[in-house]
């Protein structure tokens, strides 16, 4: 949930838009409040209440880049959450076809020279199953 922390109605807002998550039946333990703006932001006891206030937080500036790191790092580990483990071997020699894969978290090189392909969103690792890339 991105909230602009400078609206002068920022707790209002908060809470609007947390009833209509609640009506649709978002599980609000899981809700990440995350406040954009913090270059802006005058009065530094603001960011200190929602803290205290929105357990589940975290304070970026888009605009200087403070903070988006660690956006990053909770977005991959709620994503690592609900991937699906899968192994596909690929042979020597074709290694290129990891660059369909376009990260490092997914595999890793083992003593036989193969890569093993791991932690996929589950539509995709129900694809990979069907692939026999090793003939």
């Amino acid at each position: 949930h991105v909230v602009d922390i400078t609206r002068d109605d920022v707790e209002d807002t908060i809470e609007s838009v947390d009833r209509i998550l609640k009506d649709i039946g978002t599980d609000m333990e899981k809700v990440l409040y995350v406040f954009n703006k913090i270059d802006r932001v005058v009065a530094p006891e603001v960011i200190e209440r929602m803290k205290r206030k929105y357990k589940n937080s975290l304070f970026i500036s888009a605009k200087t880049g403070e903070g988006i790191d660690s956006l990053k790092e909770s977005i991959w580990q709620e994503t690592e959450k609900k991937l699906k483990c899968v192994e596909v071997k690929i042979p020597e020699g074709k290694e290129y076809l990891l660059h369909l894969y376009r990260t490092k978290f997914f595999y890793e090189r083992t003593e036989d020279g193969l890569y093993i392909i791991k932690g996929y969103p589950s539509v995709v690792s129900s694809f990979l199953r069907k692939i026999d890339i090793t003939s």
